[in-house]
């Protein structure tokens, strides 16, 4: 592979034109792959000895066709790799990013929280483009969004060839769009899915290397069944299946026989505990929709703790360039003084799992907690290589309780890494842009 920044030629034809020095013998066909569009072209050499050379900053000139251009919508100007494939080309990498929810409306403004993840993108080079699920004209083979100029470092808008890797980061119902979109790519869209707690339940409770990481679960489907577990357990917390970073939550205390205290943090404000009866407990979880197959209920686990202040566990895990999964993060969180919520949206704190482990059990502790965590981690992405769905970044939650045990609280397929920031900026540097780097090998580059 070599480094070219592409120029505009001023002959006919669907022609490539290229020093002579980059390749001995050249096909008598050959196609050119850009993305996912593809053209028959006809390669020419010319003598260029002023450059030896080539790399991202300087990349080796080569000159294409206006006609070539436009069939191949390519952008010029900006660092591509050339790959060379017998009788096949590939410039690139085309990488895509499926945006969406927040990002209904695209624009470079909104599109600089996503720069960051571009601090590697002198070892990717390529075209990098944001789109969203509309609209995306497949019959054309082409999408509309933004691209990312390294030159003015800013997104700028146009019209794409469909690319041939897509880091999803949305996960709207339209899943006709994303079947489309996977079939079209040849299956690489990752993270192709979002599992809810209770999907990832009963995926995790069939797996015996599991099992001992798992908390109880139910989902709660009557009144019944709620009070059944609520009476078993002494401390109980309400989970919505389907949300994350702790929306929605409720959190039951018992006090006595027949009344509780509650948390409630399906409100974005901090949680006060309310005491109630057993008997306002029930009207109230019925009268708020919780009796309705949405919320999965657990056992609350009395979290280790710092000063009395609960933390718990993200680990990330990101596949490498050569597919293979790798733990690249993990940091612990402590909540809000007077809270029982540790995420940093809601007021957390990120620490290193060293401070945290030192702080509640001893240092000696801290290698022991670690090497669980990690194992465990492993453990589940071994269970995600099982569904044949296509998973290659994922934020996992764990709790440590009292007794040094580890506990999985749930999976995030869109997982942020505000926490990491504040504790590591090298990183929080590292895991933002690994998941371009495996897009690229995707790709081919």
């Amino acid at each position: 592979m070599v480094w070219i920044k592409i120029k505009t030629s001023q002959q006919d034809g669907h022609a490539l034109y290229i020093p002579s020095m980059l390749i001995d013998v050249i096909p008598s066909t050959i196609h050119l792959t850009f993305g996912k569009r593809t053209a028959e072209i006809t390669v020419k050499t010319m003598e260029d000895f002023s450059q030896k050379t080539h790399s991202f900053n300087h990349p080796t000139i080569v000159y294409m066709t206006q006609s070539l251009l436009n069939q191949l919508l390519i952008i010029k100007d900006i660092p591509y790799q050339l790959r060379f494939k017998k009788e096949q080309w590939i410039i690139g990498p085309v990488i895509g990013l499926l945006l969406g929810e927040q990002q209904d409306f695209l624009h470079p403004q909104l599109m600089n929280r996503f720069t960051n993840r571009l601090t590697a993108y002198s070892q990717i080079g390529g075209l990098i483009i944001a789109f969203k699920d509309q609209p995306l004209h497949l019959e054309k083979e082409c999408i509309y969004g933004l691209y990312y100029s390294p030159n003015e470092k800013t997104w700028l808008p146009g019209k794409f060839p469909l690319p041939s890797a897509v880091y999803r980061r949305t996960f709207r119902k339209n899943h006709f769009f994303v079947n489309q979109l996977h079939t079209i790519v040849d299956g690489n869209i990752f993270n192709s899915v979002r599992l809810t707690k209770w999907e990832t339940y009963q995926l995790l409770r069939k797996e015996p290397m599991f099992e001992k990481y798992l908390p109880e679960t139910v989902k709660i489907t009557s009144m019944t069944n709620i009070k059944k577990f609520v009476s078993k357990h002494r401390d109980v917390i309400l989970k919505p299946a389907n949300s994350s970073q702790a929306r929605g939550i409720l959190i039951i205390k018992r006090i006595s026989k027949d009344s509780f205290y509650l948390l409630d943090y399906r409100r974005k404000k901090d949680s006060e505990a309310m005491r109630v009866t057993d008997l306002q407990l029930w009207e109230l979880l019925r009268r708020e929709h919780i009796i309705h197959n949405t919320y999965i209920a657990q056992p609350y686990i009395k979290l280790a703790n710092i000063h009395g202040t609960p933390w718990d566990i993200r680990v990330v895990m990101q596949r490498n360039r050569k597919k293979q999964w790798e733990c690249h993060g993990i940091e612990c969180r402590l909540a809000k003084k007077n809270q029982f919520i540790t995420n940093i949206s809601r007021g957390g704190t990120g620490l290193t799992i060293k401070e945290a482990v030192t702080f509640s059990f001893g240092e000696p502790f801290y290698p022991i907690i670690k090497e669980n965590v990690k194992k465990a981690a492993y453990a589940f992405c071994q269970v995600l290589d099982k569904t044949n769905e296509h998973f290659a970044e994922i934020g996992l939650d764990f709790a440590c309780d009292t007794d040094k045990n580890v506990w999985f609280i749930e999976v995030n397929t869109k997982p942020s890494f505000q926490g990491f920031q504040s504790i590591s900026e090298k990183n929080y540097s590292y895991l933002s842009t690994a998941p371009l780097h495996y897009a690229a090998s995707l790709a081919g580059f």
